[in-house]
């Protein structure tokens, strides 16, 4: 067998492989010649702004050989953020899991806050929302107003 090893990741940046996008596949030599398929999945968390947002998905062989089939890209934009959220940041360096530091679970309190937090956010969208509809509307009834006239 040969040792194989690749690393695998999202970004925003081209030509970039964050820091916290290190998964990471390694086949030991030990393991033995022959086909071997494994899935890879990786997951980045990216805030965006209106308009054009590329992202990236990237594989690095490092060592012996592999190929990729049937990937898949899949994008889910959130208006909202909930929860305590650590981004993807393109450039960083890694830091190995066992070393970042531990969170203990969040409080009563916290998720209550957090709650709360969330539904102003989704209330005051909601009427922003609606405050704009209205708008359109009140142009588009004076509009046929004036076209009646």
């Amino acid at each position: 067998g040969t040792m194989s090893d690749a690393y695998f990741g999202v970004s925003n940046q081209s030509g970039v492989f964050p820091g916290n996008q290190d998964v990471h596949l390694h086949l030991a030599a030990a393991v033995g010649s022959g086909e071997r398929k494994y899935p890879v999945t990786v997951h980045g968390l990216f805030s965006v702004s209106s308009g054009l947002n590329t992202l990236y998905f990237y594989a690095k062989e490092t060592l012996g050989v592999f190929y990729a089939y049937d990937i898949q890209f899949t994008l889910v934009y959130f208006p909202t953020a909930y929860g305590v959220i650590e981004p993807t940041l393109a450039g960083e360096p890694s830091t190995p899991d066992e070393e970042l530091p531990q969170r203990p679970p969040m409080t009563l309190e916290e998720v209550t806050a957090e709650q709360a937090e969330a539904e102003t956010f989704h209330t005051s969208r909601i009427e922003r929302e609606l405050a704009e509809i209205r708008t359109r509307l009140e142009a588009v009834e004076l509009e046929l107003q004036n076209q009646n006239r």
